[in-house]
């Protein structure tokens, strides 16, 4: 008897610690919903709002500051919380129209940093619009498609697509969600849904730039060492009827700034996309490629491409510099590399084609009196460069 009443005793002291842990874990919950949010479990979720959490709650952002207040939506949505936990969320009351320090909506930040496009698509499904614009403190102003644009996954930039996002809407700068998915990532996919959804090859930049003049110096691939998904959108672009031949503003071709692109793989399958006779336009010289190259390239290949494709390597621009005399004032490449031993840069590739190193620009400068302007005696013990030396 003895025995079972210990035993009794014992139980009932186990049951009494469980009943007061249950009962603290649901105090917690209930007390603390803005850091149960950001773990992302959508059964603490819920029962921290059964125990009388506060879904509208404002509480100052660790991250951003005192001065920033911040809800429990906008931290789960930031922490990339699921679907579920933002249904608890909003069915419980949770404020869709807060906004956040920086100028933004729960559409917005989902549309910047929560990976799961079933996200989106409650937020509106809830009241968001996909049609309103931010302009944050930051100065960065756009809609919700754009934000997704530049800094989430194909996955939701659709999501906002099948939302009814305006795919030809431009922010203050003048730019569309095209431009800005050539200008951010270059991602292939990106660019199919917004052409599908009716997105309009033909805007330009204020500079008067059409999506094939942003997207062909894209090297960021190259850089990463990564295959560059340059060459599919330039095929996308050309099925939905861009104008290869259009200029900006100031008179450049697609071809000046595919020129600047360090990526010879993705020159050479532009080139072979649009037909080698664009480079004979009669209103463009094409040398002017060879010296946008020499401006602003540095892989000796992309400078040699220009060269076998019939540029005269001693053409002049408008200050009569030639390739040679461009690549030595401008191209700030030359800072890194100069003093690698044995590296053929553009300045080798320019002399070796043919440059006349007595050219002199309308200052009376040579190519030579460039680099020295620039590197000093640098100049003279580098093996390639003091072949300038007059």
């Amino acid at each position: 008897m003895k025995r079972k009443t210990t035993l009794i005793i014992i139980v009932s002291i186990i049951v009494l610690v469980l009943a007061l842990i249950g009962y603290n874990f649901m105090r917690y919950l209930g007390d603390n919903l803005h850091e149960v949010v950001q773990r992302g479990n959508a059964l603490f979720v819920r029962l921290s709002i059964l125990n009388g959490a506060d879904v509208n709650e404002c509480i100052p952002d660790k991250m951003r500051g005192p001065e920033n207040d911040t809800t429990p939506l906008i931290l789960a949505i930031q922490h990339n919380a699921n679907e579920k936990v933002i249904r608890h969320l909003l069915e419980a009351g949770a404020d869709l129209n807060f906004i956040y320090d920086n100028g933004s909506s729960a559409l917005f930040e989902a549309a910047e940093s929560n990976s799961h496009p079933e996200v989106i698509s409650l937020l509106v499904e809830a009241g968001a619009s996909v049609h309103d614009s931010f302009t944050r403190i930051d100065a960065r102003e756009g809609t919700a498609l754009m934000y997704a644009i530049l800094y989430n996954s194909p996955e939701v930039v659709q999501a906002l697509i099948d939302a009814g996002s305006d795919v030809n809407k431009k922010n203050r700068g003048g730019f569309t969600p095209l431009h800005a998915a050539i200008m951010s990532s270059s991602n292939a996919r990106i660019v199919q849904a917004l052409l599908q959804a009716g997105a309009d090859v033909s805007w330009r930049t204020p500079a008067g730039e059409t999506p094939l003049h942003i997207v062909v110096t894209d090297d960021l691939a190259f850089i990463n060492d990564e295959e560059s998904d340059v060459p599919e959108i330039v095929s996308l672009f050309i099925e939905a009827g861009v104008d290869i031949h259009a200029k900006t503003k100031n008179g450049k071709t697609m071809l000046h700034y595919l020129a600047t692109n360090r990526d010879i793989s993705v020159i050479e399958k532009v080139i072979a996309m649009v037909g080698s006779s664009i480079m004979k336009d009669p209103a463009i010289d094409a040398s002017e490629y060879l010296l946008e190259a020499a401006r602003a390239n540095d892989n000796p290949d992309s400078i040699q491409f220009f060269i076998d494709m019939g540029a005269d390597i001693n053409s002049r621009d408008g200050t009569q510099r030639t390739a040679l005399i461009v690549a030595t004032e401008e191209n700030e490449i030359l800072r890194s590399y100069h003093l690698e031993e044995g590296f053929t840069d553009i300045i080798g590739v320019l002399i070796a084609a043919g440059s006349d190193i007595t050219a002199r620009d309308d200052r009376g400068m040579t190519a030579y009196d460039h680099l020295k302007k620039r590197f000093n005696d640098q100049v003279d013990t580098d093996p390639v460069w003091s072949k300038l030396k007059l």
